[in-house]
């Protein structure tokens, strides 16, 4: 897509259903969007996944029903969002899958033309795709259960090869930088006082770790440049 239009599209979707994310294509001429159906059931382990794949008038073009579940919160009786992306190629997507038993994570590859889906990862949390779309950088343990920290970071590639492994002091989330050689790894809660970044360059190994006086959401990395939104305005 050349540029932003302004133009604003509706889609017509079913109802009853929870949706628990959506994302543009690579080449932004589709639409992959991820819900389930509504249940309200205290003994639920949540319902199998729906994928709707859209084009960016406003029609869909396919519906994928899976066997993948996403994470339950049977406190509040619904689903949590779902992290996922789209592969470099556009026609599979990364998805995140849960198992409310063992409190436990699956990557799976979901071919979105024969509606199947194949294991990548397990024991894993907050996917990334590189920019470059031959490396997926994760959370990862051993030792799945309920409230964990997250020690160590792995990237893998498309095939599932471990790349590189690297141990941190937790974090919810990672941000690649533009040519996809380094990853910014974040949380999003404060450690007392100061909210704090760990840069790690895949290629040297070398970890660089910084204070950020106030709460940001970095959203991407561009030219050794951390692109945010939050913070106190100057």
């Amino acid at each position: 897509m050349q540029g932003w239009s302004g133009k604003l599209t509706e889609y017509e979707l079913p109802a009853k259903q929870n949706w628990l994310g959506a994302k543009p294509s690579p080449d932004g001429s589709k639409l992959a969007i991820l819900g389930c159906n509504q249940v309200h059931n205290t003994n639920s382990k949540g319902e199998p996944l729906i994928v709707y794949i859209a084009d960016i008038d406003g029609k869909i073009l396919k519906t994928i029903q899976t066997s993948l579940l996403s994470e339950y919160n049977s406190n509040v009786l619904a689903p949590m969002p779902v992290e996922f992306d789209w592969m470099a190629d556009g026609k599979n997507l990364i998805i995140e899958a849960w198992n409310q038993d063992t409190y436990s994570t699956t990557l799976q590859k979901l071919d979105i033309a024969n509606e199947m889906s194949s294991l990548l990862a397990v024991n894993t949390y907050s996917p990334s795709m590189s920019p470059d779309g031959k490396k997926i950088a994760m959370f990862y343990t051993d030792e799945p259960k309920k409230h964990i920290t997250y020690t160590e970071v792995q990237v893998f590639d498309l095939e599932s090869k471990v790349l590189s492994s690297f141990y941190i002091k937790g974090g919810d989330n990672i941000t690649w930088d533009d040519d996809s050689k380094n990853i910014l790894i974040w949380s999003d809660y404060r450690e007392g006082r100061d909210q704090v970044l760990t840069n790690i360059n895949l290629g040297t190994g070398k970890t660089t770790s910084f204070e950020v006086k106030d709460f940001i959401s970095p959203l991407y990395i561009r030219s050794e440049d951390i692109v945010y939104v939050g913070g106190t305005p100057k």
